[in-house]
């Protein structure tokens, strides 16, 4: 029996694991033997945003821990980690998410 929920949070714990890498959709597609058009609309659909859209929303959502818990705050250093090409282009997706 094919259980979508347990592949679904399978794929979740692979995004919190290697959020701060590049994500590979055809690997998460793979690990629920779905094509990845397939995977995509079944994860939109059970998680409630696009699998694009979590993802940076957890990247923000991170970082913002960050810098809420850390001192000095090097924000070229965080917009890297999260996969921001620049400080700038990580500034306005804050802003856009945090206000």
């Amino acid at each position: 029996m094919y259980n979508g929920i347990e592949k679904i949070k399978e794929v979740l714990e692979y995004i919190e694991e290697n959020i701060t890498t590049e994500l590979d959709y055809s690997a998460m597609a793979a690990s629920m033997n779905l094509s990845v058009y397939e995977f995509r609309r079944i994860f939109s659909f059970v998680v409630g945003c696009p699998v694009s859209e979590y993802i940076r929303k957890r990247k923000l959502s991170l970082a913002a821990l960050e810098i809420m818990n850390t001192n000095k705050v090097d924000m070229l250093k965080i917009s890297e980690k999260y996969g921001y090409s620049t400080e700038a282009a990580f500034s306005k997706a804050f802003r856009e998410m945090h206000g």
